[in-house]
């Protein structure tokens, strides 16, 4: 039998803490933010405060605005972990990750970046999205012809055919079949791809959040979806910070806590690492982050 909870749930206790916190969730922060949010600003007073698992809890157990109060995933339920043996991939001379340039893992230097797809409602349209470990720049792929392993190969390599030779360094990817020709992509871009494990998306965890900010800025009307064309919208919008509400947003990077706000300057800080990857040589849509 179990004992009965000593205390009622904190956020249940408290009225102030329960609606700041649901603002902050309709405001499509996550429970991370908030509490560091909290923590921020609310020094000495732990009754203000709350980890992201009791706002998690609160949220699954319907202490929350049911109606407005939501993640960012629009998930109202724990996702149950299924542990199985993973099948096996067919893709062939995979490079694993561990083995990347520590200069890769320092984020101190341009030209190291993760990569993945982004599939439309109904698998009508893909896009496919670079983003810069060390600057957070942010490119997006066209894939009009389709996302299999053929097409992504040759707009990965036309994409970046014209990229400075200085910030074609690596690439990490996760083990998904587009990228089944990766080592005729590391042969005409001079990009080394290294590969995830298996169900591992924090291994390359700054493109899976970029991911996340670009999947809520959507285009509402595609003009031609089949073709990705409608993507246009969305990559005009886009960049880093890839925020579509007004205020800013924090955005935890390693080491330190980012103020992100639209109107900063879009160039970010002229740091060493740009200067010496002419980070803004790219062209095209989407900018680095501060």
């Amino acid at each position: 039998m179990r004992r009965a909870r000593p205390k009622p749930e904190k956020l249940r206790a408290s009225p102030a803490l329960r609606d700041l916190v649901n603002n902050k969730l309709k405001e499509h922060w996550s429970p991370q933010q908030i509490t560091r949010h909290l923590a921020r600003h609310n020094p000495g007073q732990p009754d203000m405060h709350a980890c992201p698992e009791t706002i998690y809890r609160a949220l699954y157990n319907g202490l929350l605005d049911k109606r407005t109060a939501r993640l960012r995933t629009r998930r109202t339920r724990r996702k149950k972990q299924r542990r199985g043996i993973p099948t096996k991939n067919a893709i062939p001379n995979m490079r694993p990750v561990h083995t990347r340039p520590r200069e890769a893992e320092d984020r101190g230097r341009a030209g190291h970046w993760e990569g993945d797809l982004i599939v439309g409602k109904g698998q009508r349209s893909a896009i496919g999205t670079l983003v810069d470990r060390a600057t957070r720049y942010t490119r997006l792929i066209h894939l009009p012809a389709g996302w299999k392993a053929p097409q992504v190969r040759d707009a990965l390599v036309a994409q970046t055919a014209g990229w400075p030779v200085s910030l074609r360094r690596t690439l990490t990817w996760n083990q998904g079949r587009e990228l089944y020709h990766h080592e005729e992509i590391e042969e005409l871009t001079g990009f080394r791809i290294y590969f995830c494990d298996p169900h591992s998306p924090w291994q390359r965890g700054t493109n899976e959040n970029t991911n996340g900010l670009t999947r809520r800025t959507p285009p509402s009307r595609p003009r031609r979806p089949d073709t990705g064309r409608g993507h246009e919208t969305l990559v005009k919008r886009a960049g880093l910070p890839l925020i579509r509400d007004d205020q800013w947003k924090p955005r935890r990077l390693p080491g330190r806590l980012h103020r992100l706000h639209q109107r900063e300057d879009p160039r970010g800080p002229r740091g060493p690492g740009r200067q010496q990857a002419g980070i803004h040589g790219l062209g095209g849509y989407g900018r680095g982050a501060p």
